[in-house]
């Protein structure tokens, strides 16, 4: 009887910490893009917004993309090698995609190990938001059943320099499924839905959904709605690994992510590597050793200690990527 008792704890317990967001879950989906298609309305059935509770499933195979609207690849850097840190200096994370920043604003956050909270965004054509009180999005750990609820206040500018409106409000967050979710692409077990719901001072409230991936830690399905606008998006990578498939829209192959600080470069493009720099998440340049191995090929060295890092590669076209990596000694 007590093996019995002893085994249903284990599986109790393995089921509940497979239906929790952790931090460093969540960060080990930020050392790869996350791709993503921007969704068509039409294609996405609001009823799975209702689906609540454990072991669950969320049918959104039906989705479809929306007409000339470009992949997205939202790609985690440090803050402070962005061109709008002076006005986010206490974040360390910033999210972006390098070839749509036309389209897709700088978003700022400081992530830590107990929470996630926003300090804002910007755009490239100046309009721009900057919470005085930060909004904070997720609490590390996040369990099945979990809710906080805080406050925020930001200041929205409707370009560099001019003021457009105050606002306040507070952000409720959920986490309120767990199961199975279907895209188009495949199925995904072990997900999360989140909920958000946030007050505004001026209106009306504005609500999100997001489904995590708890094998990944990557975002799968997004859906919003604010005043009537509404954005969807959802995961155009397969549902076994996102891994190889970023690598395949990156000119250069960084491995392994997670090391004790020696690392290889492998560059798949025509383009000559010019220029190899890493950076802590201050945006201080780091001493490395770099050592080319074949002509396509470069061994790192470091003596970095503990934490995550950024690698910046230039290439002789002048474009540039920035990936991320741990170091665990």
């Amino acid at each position: 009887m007590k093996k019995c008792l002893f085994v249903l704890f284990v599986l109790s317990f393995l089921n509940l910490y497979a239906q929790t967001l952790t931090n460093s879950l969540y960060m080990s989906g930020t050392i790869t893009p996350t791709n993503f298609y921007i969704g068509n309305f039409a294609s996405f059935n609001t009823s799975l917004l209702t689906i609540n509770g454990s072991n669950v499933t969320w049918d959104a195979s039906g989705l479809t993309r929306e007409n000339a609207t470009p992949e997205v690849h939202l790609t985690y850097v440090a803050s402070s090698l962005t061109p709008y840190y002076s006005e986010f200096t206490n974040t360390n994370y910033t999210t972006y995609d390098p070839d749509l920043t036309t389209f897709i604003a700088y978003e700022y956050y400081l992530i830590n190990s107990d929470s996630l909270v926003s300090f804002g965004n910007y755009n490239i054509s100046g309009n721009h938001e900057v919470f005085q009180n930060p909004d904070k999005h997720l609490i590390f750990p996040f369990q099945y059943g979990q809710s906080f609820t805080d406050t925020y206040a930001k200041t929205n500018y409707s370009d560099a320099t001019t003021i457009s409106s105050y606002q306040n409000g507070n952000r409720t967050v959920e986490f309120v499924g767990h199961g199975t979710l279907i895209l188009p692409q495949g199925s995904f077990s072990n997900v999360a839905m989140i909920y958000e719901l946030r007050t505004n001072n001026l209106g009306p409230n504005s609500t999100e959904y997001t489904w995590y991936d708890l094998n990944t830690g990557k975002r799968i399905l997004y859906y919003a709605e604010n005043d009537g606008n509404l954005t969807l998006a959802y995961s155009s990578s397969s549902n076994s690994s996102s891994i190889n498939e970023n690598n395949l829209k990156l000119k250069s192959y960084l491995f392994p992510t997670i090391s004790n600080g020696q690392f290889e470069i492998r560059n798949k493009s025509d383009l000559k590597i010019e220029d190899i720099k890493v950076y802590n998440l201050n945006g201080q340049i780091q001493d490395i050793s770099v050592g080319s191995i074949f002509e396509n090929k470069f061994r790192i060295s470091t003596n970095l200690s503990n934490g995550t890092y950024f690698i910046k590669i230039v290439y002789s076209d002048k474009s540039s990527e920035i990936q991320r990596f741990i170091v665990e000694r």
